[in-house]
């Protein structure tokens, strides 16, 4: 009697049990350009991530510090919140996955298209080799010009991008 009693009360728990969807931004480094998503869920909870989801909320804090796409890195951190579950070990965890915030190729961020983007006034470089080209944003086609002296030659290439009429040289904007 006592066995069915806890087997009954067993499956009780597991039916009632909530579903994990949604990751939510936790921390980051700006400087850094890593974005971390977590979530928690209990013993008996179901895990069903939405990874577009986590995606767009990346790319979306991404987008605050000037950043245009993220990457998600490979594998999640999980951290036990609480032991002591009906079966032992750990009954609550927490788990984060971390983004890295990239200068991706898909459409140009611009004031405009993300309302919460830093104002195009005064932005920070977006990434500067050493002694290299440096992208700044700016108000043209592709949302950036280039910090080069007069005598740069880009190859197109990510370290080296071609000076093109949508993305300038930073001084050519001024004599507009």
């Amino acid at each position: 009697m006592k066995y069915k009693l806890a087997l009954i009360t067993s499956i009780a728990i597991i039916a009632g049990c909530s579903t994990v969807t949604r990751m939510a931004p936790t921390s980051g480094s700006r400087s850094d350009g890593i974005v971390k998503l977590s979530f928690e869920y209990g013993q008996f909870d179901k895990i069903e991530i939405n990874e577009a989801d986590a995606l767009r909320s990346a790319r979306q804090r991404c987008a605050v510090w000037g950043y245009t796409d993220a990457d998600p890195f490979e594998g999640y951190t999980r951290q036990c919140q609480r032991y002591g579950g009906l079966f032992g070990g750990c009954s609550h965890w927490f788990v984060t996955k971390d983004y890295q915030c990239t200068m991706g190729s898909g459409a140009p961020l611009t004031q405009a298209s993300s309302p919460m983007a830093p104002p195009l006034t005064a932005p920070p470089p977006m990434w500067a080799p050493s002694n290299g080209p440096r992208k700044v944003r700016a108000k043209t086609a592709s949302g950036y010009c280039l910090d080069v002296p007069e005598s740069y030659v880009g190859t197109g290439a990510a370290n080296s991008p071609a000076v093109t009429s949508a993305m300038p040289r930073c001084d050519q904007l001024s004599a507009r």
